[in-house]
């Protein structure tokens, strides 16, 4: 339950914040937001499925827009998908790139998210030192350094309890 109301905090504050900076009024088909819209949408119901069909509609009429890619890569970690989000997450960040800075901040912020939701402790750590080494040198970015610093915490302490389980449960299958 409480991951639940995390994940969908965490998505409606960056969706709605990504569209509001990403809106297009040059050369961006109407239709693409609109599938973007309808999506959030969806999304906002529980209803990710479709969420990810309109998402990945969006991809098809503007395919080298990071916008999709990226909210198709929080879709798929909603539905558990996390090894398939962390590959859509990198490549909207890898689009984003130096012409859309605050997407790109928001790309390596997601993946550090989805790695620590799967559980990939070292590699969440390395996604969130990424995250930080941008955030620090990105102003434009409007990123958050302290975020990434309290998740590394986190991850330490989580690893050292970790072991600690580990020896635990070593000394218990000694003991029988």
């Amino acid at each position: 339950m409480f991951r639940s109301v995390i994940f969908t905090a965490i998505f409606l504050v960056i969706s709605i914040t990504t569209v509001a900076q990403n809106a297009k009024s040059d050369d961006t088909p109407a239709s693409f937001q609109g599938e973007l819209a309808k999506g959030h949408g969806l999304y906002e119901k529980g209803k990710y499925e479709k969420a990810l069909k309109a998402y990945q509609s969006a991809k098809e009429m503007v395919p080298g827009d990071p916008l999709s890619y990226y909210f198709i890569g929080w879709t798929q970690a909603r539905l558990a998908r996390y090894d398939d989000a962390i590959v859509t997450l990198r490549t909207a960040t890898t689009m984003a790139g130096d012409k859309d800075p605050v997407l790109y901040a928001k790309g390596l912020f997601s993946i550090a998210v989805v790695e620590e939701l799967r559980y990939q402790l070292d590699a969440a750590q390395a996604a969130w030192r990424a995250y930080k080494e941008y955030a620090q040198t990105q102003s434009k970015a409007g990123s958050f350094v302290a975020t990434a610093d309290a998740r590394l915490a986190a991850i330490k302490k989580q690893q050292a309890l970790d072991k600690k389980y580990a020896a635990v449960r070593e000394r218990i299958n000694q003991s029988k």
